[in-house]
Protein backbone atom coordinates (compact mmCIF):
# COMPACT_ATOMS: atom_id res chain seq x y z
CA UNK A 1 0.00 0.00 0.00
CA UNK A 2 1.36 3.44 -1.02
CA UNK A 3 -0.05 6.83 0.04
CA UNK A 4 0.96 10.14 -1.64
CA UNK A 5 1.01 13.64 -0.08
CA UNK A 6 -2.62 14.32 -1.02
CA UNK A 7 -3.78 11.24 0.79
CA UNK A 8 -4.33 9.11 -2.30
CA UNK A 9 -3.79 5.47 -1.61
CA UNK A 10 -2.69 2.82 -4.06
CA UNK A 11 -2.37 -0.89 -3.46
CA UNK A 12 -0.76 -3.75 -5.28
CA UNK A 13 -0.07 -7.42 -4.70
CA UNK A 14 3.04 -9.53 -5.18
CA UNK A 15 3.19 -13.30 -5.07
CA UNK A 16 6.35 -14.83 -3.65
CA UNK A 17 6.95 -18.49 -4.37
CA UNK A 18 9.32 -20.12 -1.91
CA UNK A 19 11.21 -23.01 -3.46
CA UNK A 20 12.74 -25.45 -1.00
CA UNK A 21 16.45 -26.14 -1.51
CA UNK A 22 17.44 -29.08 -3.68
CA UNK A 23 18.73 -31.78 -1.36
CA UNK A 24 18.19 -34.81 -3.59
CA UNK A 25 21.34 -36.42 -5.01
CA UNK A 26 21.47 -37.77 -8.55
CA UNK A 27 20.59 -41.37 -9.30
CA UNK A 28 23.34 -43.53 -10.85
CA UNK A 29 22.69 -46.68 -12.81
CA UNK A 30 24.82 -49.58 -11.45
CA UNK A 31 28.04 -50.28 -13.33
CA UNK A 32 29.06 -53.91 -13.82
CA UNK A 33 32.53 -55.15 -12.94
CA UNK A 34 34.94 -55.28 -15.88
CA UNK A 35 37.54 -57.78 -17.09
CA UNK A 36 40.31 -56.16 -19.11
CA UNK A 37 43.88 -56.77 -20.23
CA UNK A 38 46.94 -54.68 -19.47
CA UNK A 39 47.63 -52.23 -22.28
CA UNK A 40 43.97 -52.20 -23.32
CA UNK A 41 42.20 -48.84 -23.61
CA UNK A 42 39.24 -49.09 -21.22
CA UNK A 43 36.18 -46.86 -21.49
CA UNK A 44 34.09 -45.95 -18.43
CA UNK A 45 30.52 -44.84 -19.13
CA UNK A 46 28.09 -43.43 -16.58
CA UNK A 47 24.33 -43.05 -16.83
CA UNK A 48 22.81 -40.77 -14.19
CA UNK A 49 19.66 -38.72 -13.72
CA UNK A 50 18.65 -35.86 -11.44
CA UNK A 51 15.50 -33.88 -10.64
CA UNK A 52 17.16 -30.58 -11.56
CA UNK A 53 16.24 -29.26 -15.01
CA UNK A 54 19.80 -28.18 -15.87
CA UNK A 55 21.54 -31.38 -14.79
CA UNK A 56 22.84 -32.08 -18.30
CA UNK A 57 24.93 -28.91 -18.14
CA UNK A 58 25.68 -28.66 -14.40
CA UNK A 59 26.19 -32.32 -13.52
CA UNK A 60 29.74 -33.32 -12.64
CA UNK A 61 31.23 -36.84 -12.98
CA UNK A 62 34.45 -37.95 -11.32
CA UNK A 63 36.08 -41.39 -11.46
CA UNK A 64 38.67 -42.05 -8.74
CA UNK A 65 40.86 -45.10 -8.22
CA UNK A 66 44.45 -46.20 -7.68
CA UNK A 67 46.22 -48.05 -10.49
CA UNK A 68 49.79 -49.25 -10.23
CA UNK A 69 50.11 -47.41 -6.94
CA UNK A 70 49.18 -44.05 -8.50
CA UNK A 71 45.96 -42.20 -7.61
CA UNK A 72 43.80 -41.32 -10.61
CA UNK A 73 40.98 -38.81 -10.96
CA UNK A 74 39.12 -38.73 -14.28
CA UNK A 75 36.18 -36.51 -15.17
CA UNK A 76 33.25 -36.69 -17.54
CA UNK A 77 30.30 -39.03 -18.02
CA UNK A 78 32.63 -40.99 -20.31
CA UNK A 79 36.31 -41.47 -19.48
CA UNK A 80 39.12 -43.68 -20.76
CA UNK A 81 42.16 -45.22 -19.12
CA UNK A 82 44.87 -47.78 -19.90
CA UNK A 83 45.94 -50.06 -17.07
CA UNK A 84 49.56 -51.19 -17.13
CA UNK A 85 49.67 -53.60 -14.17
CA UNK A 86 47.73 -56.79 -13.50
CA UNK A 87 45.60 -56.12 -10.42
CA UNK A 88 42.05 -55.66 -9.17
CA UNK A 89 41.12 -51.98 -9.12
CA UNK A 90 38.10 -50.58 -7.27
CA UNK A 91 36.72 -47.55 -9.11
CA UNK A 92 34.46 -45.00 -7.40
CA UNK A 93 32.20 -42.84 -9.53
CA UNK A 94 30.91 -39.65 -7.91
CA UNK A 95 28.13 -37.71 -9.62
CA UNK A 96 27.13 -34.26 -8.31
CA UNK A 97 24.35 -31.94 -9.43
CA UNK A 98 24.45 -28.13 -9.60
CA UNK A 99 23.34 -27.84 -5.99
CA UNK A 100 26.24 -29.90 -4.73
CA UNK A 101 24.24 -33.04 -3.99
CA UNK A 102 26.37 -36.09 -4.76
CA UNK A 103 25.89 -39.83 -5.21
CA UNK A 104 28.52 -42.53 -5.57
CA UNK A 105 28.78 -45.95 -7.19
CA UNK A 106 31.66 -48.43 -7.11
CA UNK A 107 32.74 -51.31 -9.32
CA UNK A 108 35.84 -53.41 -9.77
CA UNK A 109 38.10 -53.63 -12.80
CA UNK A 110 39.89 -56.97 -12.97
CA UNK A 111 43.10 -56.30 -14.91
CA UNK A 112 44.95 -59.32 -16.25
CA UNK A 113 48.17 -59.64 -18.20
CA UNK A 114 47.77 -61.16 -21.68
CA UNK A 115 48.33 -64.91 -21.95
CA UNK A 116 51.65 -65.41 -23.74
CA UNK A 117 52.42 -68.93 -22.52
CA UNK A 118 52.06 -71.74 -25.07
CA UNK A 119 50.38 -75.02 -24.14
CA UNK A 120 52.27 -78.01 -22.81
CA UNK A 121 52.18 -80.99 -25.20
CA UNK A 122 52.53 -84.60 -24.16
CA UNK A 123 53.01 -87.05 -27.04
CA UNK A 124 51.86 -90.61 -26.45
CA UNK A 125 54.94 -91.73 -28.41
CA UNK A 126 57.77 -89.82 -30.03
CA UNK A 127 58.75 -92.70 -32.34
CA UNK A 128 56.48 -95.17 -34.10
CA UNK A 129 57.29 -98.17 -36.27
CA UNK A 130 54.64 -99.46 -38.66
CA UNK A 131 54.20 -101.43 -41.84
CA UNK A 132 52.91 -100.22 -45.17
CA UNK A 133 49.11 -100.32 -45.14
CA UNK A 134 48.90 -100.39 -41.34
CA UNK A 135 46.72 -97.88 -39.52
CA UNK A 136 48.98 -95.55 -37.53
CA UNK A 137 47.64 -93.68 -34.53
CA UNK A 138 49.05 -90.22 -33.83
CA UNK A 139 48.13 -89.43 -30.24
CA UNK A 140 48.82 -86.48 -27.95
CA UNK A 141 47.31 -84.44 -25.15
CA UNK A 142 47.95 -80.85 -24.14
CA UNK A 143 47.34 -78.56 -21.20
CA UNK A 144 47.06 -74.80 -21.00
CA UNK A 145 47.45 -73.23 -17.59
CA UNK A 146 46.83 -76.61 -15.98
CA UNK A 147 43.59 -77.21 -17.87
CA UNK A 148 43.36 -79.85 -20.61
CA UNK A 149 42.79 -78.68 -24.18
CA UNK A 150 39.85 -80.74 -25.40
CA UNK A 151 39.12 -78.90 -28.64
CA UNK A 152 40.23 -81.30 -31.36
CA UNK A 153 40.73 -78.54 -33.91
CA UNK A 154 43.49 -77.10 -31.71
CA UNK A 155 45.69 -80.09 -32.61
CA UNK A 156 47.19 -79.97 -36.12
CA UNK A 157 49.52 -82.69 -37.44
CA UNK A 158 51.48 -82.03 -40.62
CA UNK A 159 53.91 -84.09 -42.66
CA UNK A 160 54.69 -85.10 -46.23
CA UNK A 161 53.73 -88.53 -47.57
CA UNK A 162 54.11 -89.71 -51.15
CA UNK A 163 55.41 -86.27 -52.07
CA UNK A 164 52.19 -84.53 -50.97
CA UNK A 165 51.55 -82.48 -47.83
CA UNK A 166 49.21 -84.07 -45.29
CA UNK A 167 47.30 -82.26 -42.55
CA UNK A 168 45.36 -84.06 -39.81
CA UNK A 169 43.53 -82.65 -36.80
CA UNK A 170 42.56 -83.94 -33.40
CA UNK A 171 44.25 -85.19 -30.27
CA UNK A 172 44.05 -88.61 -31.90
CA UNK A 173 44.51 -88.84 -35.65
CA UNK A 174 44.85 -91.86 -37.93
CA UNK A 175 46.83 -92.34 -41.13
CA UNK A 176 47.84 -95.25 -43.35
CA UNK A 177 51.20 -94.94 -45.08
CA UNK A 178 51.53 -96.54 -48.50
CA UNK A 179 55.25 -96.02 -49.06
CA UNK A 180 58.11 -97.21 -46.83
CA UNK A 181 60.30 -94.49 -45.31
CA UNK A 182 60.91 -92.29 -42.33
CA UNK A 183 58.31 -89.59 -41.80
CA UNK A 184 58.85 -86.56 -39.60
CA UNK A 185 55.58 -85.50 -38.05
CA UNK A 186 55.01 -81.99 -36.66
CA UNK A 187 52.24 -81.36 -34.15
CA UNK A 188 51.14 -77.82 -33.33
CA UNK A 189 48.66 -77.10 -30.55
CA UNK A 190 47.13 -73.65 -30.08
CA UNK A 191 45.36 -72.27 -27.03
CA UNK A 192 42.46 -69.83 -27.07
CA UNK A 193 44.87 -66.87 -26.83
CA UNK A 194 46.62 -67.95 -30.01
CA UNK A 195 49.79 -69.23 -28.35
CA UNK A 196 51.19 -72.23 -30.21
CA UNK A 197 53.34 -75.10 -28.96
CA UNK A 198 55.16 -77.52 -31.26
CA UNK A 199 56.19 -81.13 -30.81
CA UNK A 200 57.78 -83.66 -33.15
CA UNK A 201 57.54 -87.39 -33.68
CA UNK A 202 59.01 -89.84 -36.16
CA UNK A 203 57.22 -92.66 -37.95
CA UNK A 204 59.29 -95.38 -39.61
CA UNK A 205 57.34 -97.36 -42.18
CA UNK A 206 58.61 -100.67 -43.57
CA UNK A 207 57.24 -103.19 -46.01
CA UNK A 208 54.99 -105.76 -44.43
CA UNK A 209 56.55 -109.25 -44.12
CA UNK A 210 55.63 -111.63 -46.95
CA UNK A 211 52.28 -113.22 -46.38
CA UNK A 212 51.11 -110.46 -44.01
CA UNK A 213 47.85 -108.71 -44.75
CA UNK A 214 47.11 -105.39 -43.04
CA UNK A 215 43.43 -104.89 -42.46
CA UNK A 216 43.82 -101.55 -40.65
Amino acid sequence: TVTDGSGNVGTGTLTVTVIPPDTTPPSIQPIADMNVMTGELVTFEAVASDDSANFTTTGQYNWTFTAGGVAQDLSGSTATFTFTAAENVVVTLTVADGSGNAATATFTVHVRAPDTTPPNILLARTTVTAHVGEDVLLSASAEDGGSPISNGSAYVWTFTAGGAPVTLTGGQAHYTFSVPGTYNITLKVADTAGNVATAYMEVTVTEAPPGTTNTG
